[in-house]
């Protein structure tokens, strides 16, 4: 039986790069799968069904890969789903104004909509999490978060600038052209100007988000998995 258990961690590592780091690993958990083995014959199993319920414990050892963690599944996304609802209430309370000034109407409906979608996820995910008795968990790829961050950020900040781009093109596009001074006819309008360049700060949201799902990876780290 051993050397089966042995066998079956030898195929878990197979087409990894078997740094010292990772060479540690896979002895940690043929070790803790050798001891869980004998307490399971000790109380009277079978060689086979000892295996069984021995390798059924571990079938990947994504989550001990560098910049791979395993989370608790439920509370993880709960939290994001939290910070989401937060995010979407705080445009949603900062768009108001929309109603008085007749500028980003769209986006504080799309807000409000996005408010009751985040939060039902939220209750549903935090009753799941309560009633949850498996203790599962689901790994995350710090590595590949982390890249979808920068490029958030990036698309973030290109779609900021082309749609400053366009409102001040359209704004004085035609002074500029016309070689006349820029300017704003009174306070009202330049209320309305400058609520119309900071209704596109929202598309900030999706990179803050990917961010803060970084960062509740280490917050709801599955433990004894």
């Amino acid at each position: 039986m051993k050397e089966n258990l042995k066998r079956y961690v030898d195929r878990l590592f197979a087409g990894q790069e078997m740094t010292e780091e990772l060479a540690d690993r896979k002895e940690e958990v043929l070790s803790n799968m050798d001891a869980r083995l004998e307490d399971y014959l000790a109380q009277g199993l079978t060689g086979e069904e000892a295996f069984r319920r021995t390798v059924r414990q571990i079938d990947s050892i994504a989550f001990l890969l560098p910049g791979v963690k395993r989370v608790d599944r439920y509370g993880y996304a709960a939290d994001l789903a939290q910070t989401a609802l937060l995010y979407a209430l705080l445009v949603w309370v900062a768009t108001v104004p929309s109603r008085l000034l007749g500028v980003g109407l769209w986006l504080h409906h799309a807000m409000l909509l996005a408010s009751g979608a985040a939060g039902a996820a939220y209750l549903i995910l935090l009753m799941l999490e309560r009633g949850a008795r498996d203790g599962k968990g689901f790994t995350v790829r710090l590595s590949l978060l982390r890249g979808w961050e920068k490029k958030t950020w990036m698309l973030a900040g290109l779609a900021l600038l082309l749609q400053w781009g366009m409102l001040l093109g359209v704004r004085f596009g035609s002074s500029l052209w016309f070689g006349r001074p820029l300017s704003v006819s009174g306070p009202y309008q330049a209320a309305v100007l400058g609520y119309s360049l900071a209704l596109p700060l929202a598309c900030l949201l999706l990179p803050l988000l990917v961010r803060r799902a970084v960062r509740l990876a280490d917050q709801h780290e599955a433990v004894g998995e």
